[in-house]
């Protein structure tokens, strides 16, 4: 009987580790360097980045924010559930679509940042709520 006993428990335990050991999708996001200007018609400031895949269910985008922020800074406030950083917002804009690579646009900048840097952050939001920068 307690042969028996020790056999199902292994069994278990075995059975209740496959489960919960589940493969990951190695996910790389790369932003370009510098953005993109319009100066004619709709004026505006693109940034661009790239994802090496985009796993099921994932979202992916960019964190905009007002002023030159670091990544590592800009990172830490994000994973830390914050929406300001140095006293500026935190934009999260989703982009859509399956495209590896994928760009924003940010329109209508005030004249009174134009002297301001604008802070770019492409990110991949996996399926569990944790982001790939």
């Amino acid at each position: 009987m307690k042969k028996n006993l020790l056999v199902l428990m292994c069994v278990f335990f075995v059975a209740f580790f496959s489960l919960s050991i589940k493969a990951d999708v190695e996910c790389n996001v790369t932003i370009e360097d510098g953005a993109s200007i319009r100066t004619t018609g709709n004026q505006g400031i693109r940034f661009k980045a790239s994802a090496s895949v985009l796993p099921a269910e994932s979202k992916h985008g960019f964190f905009l924010v007002l002023g030159e922020e670091s990544k590592d800074d800009l990172v830490t406030a994000i994973n830390g559930g914050l929406n300001r950083i140095n006293d500026h917002k935190i934009l999260k804009k989703e982009v859509t679509g399956s495209d590896l690579e994928f760009a924003v646009i940010v329109y209508n900048i005030g004249s009174e940042h134009y002297e301001q840097n604008i802070t770019a952050l492409g990110y991949v939001e996996l399926s569990n709520g944790t982001y790939v920068f």
